[in-house]
């Protein structure tokens, strides 16, 4: 498998140590980048539109910030999402009102301790 690669191996290890992460999330709209590619099935997409509403690092988490499929999840190589709750700077950027569920999502699992948006993201997530 992809994971037992030991360069593979190394780059995990190296994401968890880092004590700061800087990422963004992505949508589970049908425009969203791992939907075009194929990554998942008719079956996988519709499940993840129905639940998720984001994704970090093709991890989907739901508005909870919970993992929406552990069958997706586990065959996913990265750093886990719970590892990010470990970080000293854990930040999130991204805008967009696209976004907004996801960045919301995000911060209901505690995946960022520090959130850089735009100031139309930054009102729309406050009447959330």
């Amino acid at each position: 498998m992809v994971e037992q690669d030991r360069h593979i191996q190394k780059i995990i290890a190296k994401g968890k140590q880092a004590n700061i992460t800087l990422f963004t999330v992505g949508t589970v709209r049908d425009e969203a980048l791992l939907f075009r590619l194929g990554y998942f099935n008719e079956e996988e997409q519709q499940l993840l539109k129905d639940q998720a509403v984001g994704d970090i690092c093709s991890r989907f988490f739901d508005s909870k910030g919970e993992i929406c499929s552990n069958k997706i999840n586990e065959r996913t190589i990265g750093i886990e999402l719970s590892d990010l709750r470990k970080k000293e700077k854990a930040i999130l950027v991204a805008g967009g009102s696209r976004k907004v569920k996801a960045i919301d999502g995000a911060l209901a699992g505690k995946y960022a301790n520090v959130l850089i948006v735009d100031q139309s993201t930054a009102e729309e997530l406050l009447k959330l």
